[in-house]
């Protein structure tokens, strides 16, 4: 695999594939175990590519704090200035 697929676990935080096994299940069924999964099968599990923004200009009094979020099939990296 060429890129890393992220998967959004919360507006603070996601993390990359790194080569877990994946399984899908039905209920407490395992159906399927995929040991080196394609780009494909990572996004049939809600893993996403990752857009880097570009990081704003600070502001006096003001903290930048990064956050993400859902962007339809990609993960957006956003800021937001937060005051201090």
């Amino acid at each position: 695999m060429e890129k890393t697929l992220y998967i959004f676990k919360n507006k603070y935080e996601i993390a990359g594939y790194n080569g877990e096994v994946l399984t899908k299940r039905v209920g407490d069924v395992i159906t399927e175990t995929i040991k080196e999964p394609t780009e494909e099968q990572l996004k049939e599990f809600g893993f996403k590519e990752l857009e880097n923004t570009v990081r704003p200009d600070g502001k006096k009094g003001y903290v930048i704090e990064p956050y993400y979020e859902v962007d339809g099939d990609k993960i957006k990296q956003c800021y937001e200035q937060v005051k201090e």
